[in-house]
């Protein structure tokens, strides 16, 4: 029986003409860890699909009798330095077009929840085993205004009507050397994309070390919502 978790990144969107936290979902999809239940899923920059489909997947396999164990949700942060591991979804969003081209009007994202919610997962070990690994890391308070937090607080929003919820966080990454559809858009250092893996593997295996696990047996499930842009 292996840990479960639900891993998610978002595709290209805007000058990200090649998202690395798609790229880190495809590649897990493709390597499984060992002792961990894998569903990776690659997310399209949509208000409407990238919620709908993790609060689906969660539901569904609640249904069945083999929850998640925890949601690790990671989107990029093409002008960062540093992994930053978020504590606090907003209750906010901007009025900027999805791909889509679907714009929400600016205010709550749920006008009858907090302000913030925060952030499940163990986030000061997931700090200290990046650390532990030479990978540049922070704690951030702020996901921004965009599908980011926008899924991220749909998704904690969902888990706190749960009775047995799944943990849940969402992981920032620095952008790598084939982001931006212009390099000079890049203003900050890339990530080799190894590092990447090393750090998301890093993470997992956290998680992993913390849990029992719920579920079924270990293996990976790689799936793609959306088309291809």
């Amino acid at each position: 029986m292996g840990v479960q978790i639900l891993l998610t990144g978002f595709g290209p969107f805007g000058a990200v003409i090649h998202n690395p936290s798609q790229r880190l979902v495809r590649y897990f999809g493709r390597h499984p860890v060992e002792g961990i239940g894998l569903t990776a899923i690659t997310l399209p920059v949509s208000y409407m699909q990238a919620p709908c489909t993790v609060e689906a997947l969660v539901r569904q396999r609640a249904e069945i009798g083999h929850p998640f164990d925890y949601v690790l949700m990671l989107g990029v942060a093409a002008n960062s330095s540093f992994w930053r591991v978020e504590r606090k979804a907003h209750n906010r969003v901007s009025d900027k077009l999805d791909v889509d081209e679907t714009r929400l009007a600016p205010g709550p994202i749920a006008p009858e929840a907090p302000a913030t919610l925060e952030a499940t997962l163990p986030v000061q070990q997931l700090v200290e085993a990046l650390e532990s690994r030479g990978i540049p890391v922070c704690l951030s308070d702020d996901a921004g205004d965009y599908l980011c937090n926008y899924l991220f607080f749909r998704v904690l929003h969902l888990l706190r009507q749960l009775p047995a919820p799944p943990l849940a966080g969402f992981l920032h990454i620095p952008a790598d050397e084939s982001t931006f559809r212009v390099p000079s858009q890049q203003q900050a250092p890339g990530f080799p994309f190894e590092q990447h893996v090393l750090a998301v593997e890093t993470v997992l295996r956290t998680l992993a070390s913390l849990s029992t696990g719920r579920g079924a047996e270990a293996g990976t499930i790689s799936l793609w919502k959306g088309d291809e842009r």
